[in-house]
């Protein structure tokens, strides 16, 4: 499901879409090229907020719920704006994916705790 995304920045585009030229020499060569240096000379990086330094200590199962946290947050504030389509970056076949791993973990958690 994974392998037909790039990696190689947070948009995550399909690989046949790329977004950015990092994106389309990783299509061509499969490698992830260096990252190229600011035109601004400065080659330091944004120490990364406090938010984000508490989820990249996370393990992989502290990230899925940290995740379905966020995105509970998302759909709330959607609902009560009227705005935007959170799903309109996947395609078909990654919304039926995505909905049938959400079923599988509803359906297995309902059954536990019966």
């Amino acid at each position: 499901m994974l392998k037909h995304l790039c990696p190689c920045c947070g948009r995550h585009c399909y690989l046949d879409d790329v977004q950015c030229e990092r994106g389309a020499e990783y299509r061509e060569t499969g490698v992830i090229p260096p990252r190229k240096p600011r035109p601004d000379g400065n080659g330091e990086r944004k120490k990364p907020s406090e938010k984000k330094m508490q989820y990249l200590v996370l393990d992989r199962d502290g990230k899925l719920l940290w995740n379905l946290r966020e995105i509970g947050d998302i759909i709330r504030a959607l609902e009560e704006t009227g705005e935007g389509d959170l799903l309109s970056s996947l395609r078909d076949e990654d919304r039926a994916d995505l909905l049938m791993l959400l079923e599988k973990l509803k359906h297995g958690w309902l059954s536990k705790n019966k």
